[in-house]
């Protein structure tokens, strides 16, 4: 069994199933096709489907996002997912593309594709199915336990939940899945015009260029106290709500493939660690970063004053230390509101965000002044807990168990987490008897 839909739970069973072994696949979201109209209803109307939305269905956070397929981790199944995502329809170029993206729009085509594909290979995949928990006997995965109050036998289970699944992440802690609080960032996302962003990086007008793209990393000074980086640059994209209940605002970006939008955003980040989480999540367990951030979302909520209306800031009026009052025009939706956002945030990444911001404004004279707007907050930048597995990928609690992708605190983004999704199968493939395994390449 594999659970998730997105890329890691995805990929781990397109090699399974290329491996004449196709798994059941339980999704709690809704296929892509639908759960573009959930999106397109929250985004309209501020109407939140819990089970289809931008983070829960077919595809996991990463279909409705920028779509990039690079990563600085150093998997080897990295290049067989780029095969795969060609052999799928996508432009041969994303293999030699120093920053290959797909864009929002393409994702659900690919999504489609894919889940054809899995079905021709004998793949069961049912939608709209939540884990509920896990059964064990000594120490060994039986089976588990559905939503809908089914039991469902089986004794190897990748798990792929996503980062976004704390009810999930919960559920199995209580089962007794071994797991640990781990390091994040958090931070805001900053907007600017696409035309701003190309005469900065190009000293003009871009012509035939690409839409500019940058990644900077600003290291620790005397005035700012933690490294601050860029994370998730969406070039001619939007900046979007990517909550999963209520009562939370999260931000995120996304962008289509040809990234013509008028404007480009990019969470601007600061490291945070269980230092942090002890002094602002309460009691020390696997679970106070998760909690944290958990505390971050209600109160940019509360600021937004509910309805998912994020709290914002212009970057001068945060250098300044004055609230916003009037907002200019913004992406997000469904709106947002002056005020201002160093208080939401632990002092000395409010600190190293001001310095860096005051840095990025002496190199790209506009960065940080005029209308470049701060939106709160970026909280879901990656897994507060990690779901701690042996060299073999199984659980070191759960023999059967195999955590995998960006939930279970092993990668960062679409490619990593795919790639980490293939591990998992081939660590799961090597648990069986000899007869039973062969390549799925």
């Amino acid at each position: 069994m594999v659970v998730g839909a997105g890329p890691a739970g995805l990929f781990a069973c397109l090699d399974l199933a290329q491996r004449g072994l196709p798994p059941l696949l339980i999704e709690r979201g809704e296929p892509v096709q639908q759960r573009r109209l959930h999106v397109r209803d929250f985004r309209r109307h501020g109407e939140l489907n819990p089970s289809s939305n931008m983070v829960f269905g077919e595809g996991g956070a990463g279909a409705f996002s920028d779509g990039k397929v690079y990563t600085r981790s150093r998997s080897e199944h990295a290049a067989t997912v780029l095969r795969w995502l060609v052999e799928l329809g996508e432009p041969a170029d994303i293999l030699v593309d120093a920053t290959p993206h797909i864009g929002t729009d393409r994702l659900a085509v690919l999504l489609s594709n894919l889940r054809a594909r899995l079905t021709e290979l004998g793949a069961e995949i049912r939608f709209g199915t939540e884990l509920k928990g896990i059964r064990t006997a000594g120490q060994k995965l039986t089976g588990i336990e559905l939503g809908d109050g089914e039991y469902v036998e089986t004794r190897s289970l990748i798990l792929a939940i996503g980062h976004n699944a704390a009810d999930s992440i919960g559920a199995l802690n209580r089962c007794g899945l071994p797991m640990q609080a781990q390091s994040t960032a958090i931070g805001v996302r900053i907007e600017h015009r696409q035309r701003d962003v190309d005469r900065w990086l190009y000293g003009g007008e871009r012509g035939e260029l690409p839409p500019g793209f940058y990644r900077v990393v600003m290291k620790p000074s005397a005035r700012q106290p933690r490294p601050v980086y860029s994370f998730c640059m969406c070039p001619g994209g939007v900046v979007v709500a990517a909550p999963e209940r209520m009562g939370c605002v999260v931000t995120n970006g996304m962008s289509a493939s040809r990234r013509s939008g008028t404007y480009a955003n990019a969470a601007l980040i600061v490291p945070v660690d269980e230092r942090e989480f002890a002094r602002h999540g309460g009691a020390d367990d696997a679970l106070r970063g998760l909690r944290f951030l958990q505390q971050l979302e209600a109160a940019a909520w509360e600021r937004g004053g509910g309805g998912f209306v994020a709290p914002a800031q212009l970057a001068a009026d945060m250098l300044a230390g004055r609230p916003t009052e009037q907002v200019p025009a913004c992406t997000y939706r469904p709106g947002i509101v002056g005020t201002e956002l160093a208080s939401l945030l632990p002092a000395d990444v409010g600190r190293s965000l001001c310095a860096a911001l005051e840095q990025l404004e002496r190199r790209w004279p506009g960065f940080a002044s005029g209308d470049a707007l701060l939106v709160g907050l970026e909280t879901r930048t990656s897994s507060p807990v990690r779901i701690i597995r042996s060299e073999d990928g199984q659980s070191v609690g759960v023999a059967g168990v195999f955590p995998a992708g960006e939930g279970a605190g092993y990668a960062g983004g679409i490619l990593s987490a795919a790639a980490d999704g293939v591990r998992a199968a081939r660590c799961l493939a090597d648990t069986l008897p000899r007869g039973i395994q062969r390549s799925a390449d």
